[in-house]
């Protein structure tokens, strides 16, 4: 077993050599092989066979290693003329590869540099042709996988902020078909309704995504809705605790519209000095991080605050 992590080890060196050499030797190349290892990441999320393969695939790269290993081993051959340690290249190519590719190996001539930079060229254009944009991209997923259900929450969201509702809805609602409580999901949904005025069936998704303790933002947006309904007074105790909950989980970057949201859940429930108190801190906050915006939306809201009056929508 310590021979066995040690001889690998001794190969990511050798690879890792190479590489510092394509860099300062022939820097053309080693740009070309940076771009292509991009490719298979794009390649993985496509071909994943579920939604967590895809997951997964994505984020790490998976994909792109065994690319980037030939690659690396192919180089070792062409630049050194034939490799020290032909085993090697068995560690790395699938077999019948390496009868194929030896007599290249052997050359070490421009011509195979040549040939091998066309074939990463016009592998990396396909590539690139799924990769335009998001949409291509998570389309593509779907068309080549099953139940790929990351591709469809992320086109659903996509299609949300580009306000092309009825695909919005279709794609997330396939989701929600197959796991009904995926929190990020439904906070996604809610912000659909929310955008076309339906507010009782956006603060519905999001009761059901603050389930998710994860899914501050949607706890947020529940007291936000409660606090400053026509009819707040009457949920002014739930519009409290679920911002006091969005508090709790929300990440320090995001604090000021927790802080405002729970300002106007004071002053729903007639606390207005406890409700001026959560707007100086939201506009402390605000004016920190650069947002300018929200600290004059706390200003205009703590005018109303000081004359005993609460914000409604």
């Amino acid at each position: 077993m310590i021979w066995a992590v040690i001889r690998k080890e001794l190969q990511e060196i050798r690879r890792t050599k190479l590489v510092l050499y394509t860099m300062t030797v022939t820097p053309t190349l080693f740009l070309v092989m940076l771009w292509f290892t991009l490719g298979p990441i794009c390649d993985g999320v496509a071909k994943a066979r579920d939604a967590a393969d895809a997951r997964d695939q994505y984020a790490l790269g998976r994909g792109a290693a065994p690319i980037a290993e030939r690659i690396a081993a192919f180089l070792q051959g062409v630049i050194a003329g034939y490799p020290a340690q032909p085993v090697e290249l068995h560690h790395v190519l699938h077999a019948g590869e390496y009868a194929a590719l030896e007599n290249h190996l052997r050359l070490g001539t421009q011509k195979d540099l040549g040939v091998l930079v066309l074939g990463l060229t016009a592998l990396s254009r396909r590539q690139t042709a799924v990769w335009q944009t998001n949409e291509t991209l998570f389309l593509h997923a779907i068309a080549v996988t099953v139940n790929n259900l990351l591709a469809h929450g992320n086109l659903g969201t996509f299609y949300g902020m580009q306000g092309q509702w009825d695909k919005a809805e279709r794609h997330l609602n396939e989701v929600l078909r197959r796991r009904p409580m995926d929190g990020g999901a439904r906070h996604s949904l809610g912000n659909v309704y929310l955008r076309q005025g339906r507010k009782p069936e956006a603060l519905a998704e999001y009761r059901l995504a603050a389930q998710d303790n994860k899914q501050w933002e949607a706890m947020n947006n529940v007291a936000w809705l409660l606090a400053t309904a026509p009819d707040g007074v009457e949920h002014a105790g739930e519009s409290l605790d679920w911002a006091e909950r969005a508090l709790r989980a929300a990440p320090e970057s995001d604090l000021a519209s927790v802080w405002n949201t729970l300002a106007a859940s004071r002053a729903n429930a007639g606390d207005f000095p406890g409700a001026i108190e959560a707007a100086e801190k939201a506009l402390e906050l605000a004016r920190a991080s650069g947002d300018h915006t929200l600290a004059e939306w706390v200003r205009s809201r703590m005018k109303l605050f000081e004359r005993k009056q609460p914000y409604r929508e």
